[in-house]
């Protein structure tokens, strides 16, 4: 096996790994129970997104520097260090620096593994089989929810979710140990131009090329408002089914996210970008709001099923447009631009969606979140056009 194979293999095993989370579908509800209201539960995930975005270009520019390898370790090593705080937090102060070291880790991964899947591919010439390659990395991260939500459920219905924290604890070591086996390509190089230099052509780049500005800003809310949603969708559940159920059904939806982006390349083939990434998200917010209207286990379990067969064709979709238009030399730069303006939506969103759900209750928010996540569509529509 030839190192670019290689880097991939480890990457679907990292990726799987890191994300073995067997606490993911109760995190928000855990942040709540310990902060005692969901401003400040989804507010941690506001920190995470806060320390992301103020750190999303230096790591993206650290990583064209330093070498995709020494990122990823970053990455992972900060991924155990937060995790191990948040098993050991009895108070919100600890949780904010677990969330600060969360939002450093994704910074350092954001950008660089999508370049380093597309530099390996690179290196063997199979740039046009993207899609296929990352969506399968990306399915590893759903797949490994599958186990996790199961073994999270017995856990937790057992004992309890700081429990199930203890499990992820390991894991996340052994996608450390995964990341130290990684190697650089010939393909990954070395950026050493002056740090302001690549913003500023990174920024004109945006703004001269219309289809690539529309599809980032359609990434970016996306992200944004689709992450916030994501993890609200958690307390919304959570008052029409106990958390154990709640970790089965995000387990559940995330294994229809991971084949969706595993069957990636093949749905947006036969649907065309248009379907893939305009019409089926807007008939999914109607369904959503649907569900949410019904206000029960059933609709709880539709709703989350149907949002993750949107989230699966279009995330990979949307990545592998932006990864055809970036510059080599700046692709983790460009790349991380994009998930700072994500960041900086979240932030803004699930901010407000915690305030808003303490003041008028989780039915009425989540029926105002459903406009906003048909902003990206707009955006994506309008590249499409270009």
């Amino acid at each position: 096996m030839n190192i670019a194979n290689r880097n991939l293999w480890l990457l679907n095993v990292l990726t799987f790994l890191y994300t073995f989370r067997t606490y993911e579908g109760v995190w928000v509800i855990y942040f709540a129970a310990i902060t005692g209201s969901y401003t400040s539960a989804l507010g941690m995930f506001a920190i995470m997104h806060v320390a992301s975005s103020s750190s999303e270009v230096p790591t993206g520019l650290l990583s064209d520097r330093i070498g995709r390898k020494a990122t990823i370790v970053m990455y992972c090593l900060l991924g155990l260090i937060s995790t191990s705080l948040f098993y050991l937090a009895e108070s919100a102060a600890v949780l904010v620096i677990g969330s600060i070291l969360v939002g450093l880790s994704m910074s350092f991964g954001s950008g660089t593994i999508s370049a380093f899947v597309y530099e390996n591919l690179e290196t063997i010439g199979r740039t046009d089989q993207y899609k296929k390659y990352e969506g399968k990395r990306r399915a590893q991260s759903k797949y490994s929810m599958v186990p996790a939500g199961l073994l999270g459920a017995v856990i937790i219905y057992l004992y309890d979710i700081r429990a199930a924290l203890l499990v992820s604890l390991l894991a996340v070591l052994g996608s450390l140990i995964a990341a130290l086996f990684l190697r650089n390509t010939p393909s990954t190089r070395i950026n050493k131009n002056n740090v302001y230099k690549d913003i500023t052509i990174a920024l004109k780049h945006f703004k001269n090329h219309a289809s690539l500005r529309d599809f980032s800003l359609g990434r970016m809310f996306a992200r944004g408002v689709g992450n916030a949603e994501y993890r609200f969708r958690s307390l919304f559940l959570s008052v029409i089914m106990p958390d154990w159920l709640v970790n089965l059904v995000t387990m559940a939806a995330s294994l229809v996210v991971g084949f969706m982006m595993h069957a990636n390349q093949f749905i947006v083939t036969k649907l065309g970008l248009k379907k893939s990434l305009v019409y089926v998200e807007i008939i999914n917010r109607g369904i959503v709001i649907v569900c949410s209207l019904i206000y029960s286990v059933t609709s709880g379990v539709v709703l989350s099923l149907t949002n993750s067969i949107s989230h699966g064709i279009s995330d990979v979709a949307s990545e592998d447009l932006l990864q055809a238009r970036y510059t080599k030399d700046q692709r983790a730069t460009m790349g991380s631009l994009v998930s700072f303006g994500g960041s900086i939506i979240y932030i803004i969103t699930a901010v407000t969606a915690g305030y808003v759900a303490d003041q008028i209750g989780l039915l009425y928010t989540m029926l105002l979140l459903q406009p906003f996540l048909l902003i990206s569509v707009f955006f994506f529509w309008r590249g499409i056009r270009q």
